[in-house]
């Protein structure tokens, strides 16, 4: 009896006699049949297998088993390079492997059952500095029209369970890489502690001048700006100021409108240390340029800074002695208003003994 795992199993032969004799099965488009019907007839309806007896004698009295192994597949991984939707010969982009295990691959292939082989597929450039863009998981198909397994470009992991979807039989599928990429470099101020990209959010970017590239085809790539205590963070100086937020060519230097939107700025009270900005790359303008710098710059809060800062900044600065006689003078007059140093009308020199300070 065969239910729906004609797929992934077949039928190889009848035993009988203790399985000292075997009958071999073949199959057909209309389904599996004995090659030797001289007392056995195999036959189906539908899914369901029948086997018939045509004579029933002593040399037949015996246990009939049928023989069904596991189909063996093949997947195999590698990655490509893609310029302008057209294939880069001779090029391997990036490292393929499964994640469960340190070793990585360029090309790598595995024997996988039905039901016997569940892993999750993951992918890394091999230079980070190249601006090459992740542009997902793919099948390859002999019509020369490959299928997209995933269109999820936040991730570059890809969870396969053998034997369900796409992967029902032998197959070659790869990491998809574009050669259409901004390479993008963060600069991190001492205040921020980390920003989390939503290309790589297992891997956040702690150290300042690492750099990631993005799809010029990206509409909502995300990045999450985590801002330490006792520091200040300006997003919309930010969103006015990031650097691809101004256009190229004729119009260089004007803002381009919907290009990097603060997403969280109703929760900004909640957690001030908390930012998150979404860029629609495909806003920018279609140039040769593939390299460019993003700053995050933050400042002090009030409660880190000395609390008589602004004081000596004052004193230490021009004029910073007549802002001092000043304070002493306007001192000395309200006390002497108040009765602080003696009665009188007159306020001679002497009155000034001993009250320099």
């Amino acid at each position: 009896r065969m239910i729906d795992m004609q797929e992934y199993f077949y039928l190889s032969s009848l035993t009988y006699n203790g399985g000292s004799t075997k009958i071999p099965i073949a199959k057909n488009d209309d389904g599996y049949y004995l090659t030797d019907t001289s007392n056995f007839v195999l036959s189906h309806t539908g899914d369901t297998y029948t086997l018939t007896i045509k004579s029933v004698n002593k040399s037949v009295a015996s246990t009939f088993d049928f023989e069904t192994p596991a189909k063996t597949f093949v997947i195999s991984v590698t990655s490509r390079l893609y310029s302008d939707n057209t294939l880069v010969d001779d090029v391997i982009p990036a490292y393929v492997f499964y994640d469960t295990s340190e070793n990585r691959y360029e090309t790598k292939e595995e024997q996988v059952f039905f039901g016997k082989k569940q892993f999750v597929m993951d992918t890394a450039q091999k230079d980070s500095k190249l601006p090459y863009a992740f542009g997902g998981w793919y099948m390859k198909n002999e019509s020369g029209t490959d299928t997209l397994i995933s269109s999820d470009l936040s991730t570059r992991r890809l969870p396969i369970s053998f034997g369900y979807g796409l992967f029902t039989d032998s197959c070659e599928i790869y990491a998809r890489y574009n050669d259409d990429a901004y390479l993008v470099t963060f600069k991190l101020d001492a205040g921020v502690e980390k920003i989390v990209l939503s290309s790589r959010e297992d891997k956040p970017i702690t150290e300042s001048n690492e750099s990631e590239a993005i799809s010029k085809k990206k509409a909502d790539f995300k990045i999450e700006v985590y801002i330490k205590d006792g520091y200040n963070f300006d997003a919309d100086w930010f969103v006015e100021n990031i650097c691809l937020f101004k256009s190229s060519g004729d119009d260089e230097g004007t803002v381009v409108e919907g290009f990097c939107r603060w997403t969280n700025k109703d929760d900004v009270d909640r957690d001030p240390h908390h930012f998150v900005f979404m860029l629609d790359m495909t806003k920018l303008s279609s140039d040769s340029v593939k390299t460019a710098t993003i700053n995050f710059s933050v400042s002090t809060t009030a409660e880190k800074k000395n609390n008589n800062a602004m004081i000596w900044y004052i004193v230490g600065g021009v004029g910073g002695a007549v802002v001092l006689a000043g304070i002493i003078i306007l001192i000395v007059v309200l006390k002497k208003r108040n009765g602080g140093f003696g009665g009188g009308g007159s306020f001679g020199k002497n009155s000034y003994k001993d009250m320099y300070f």
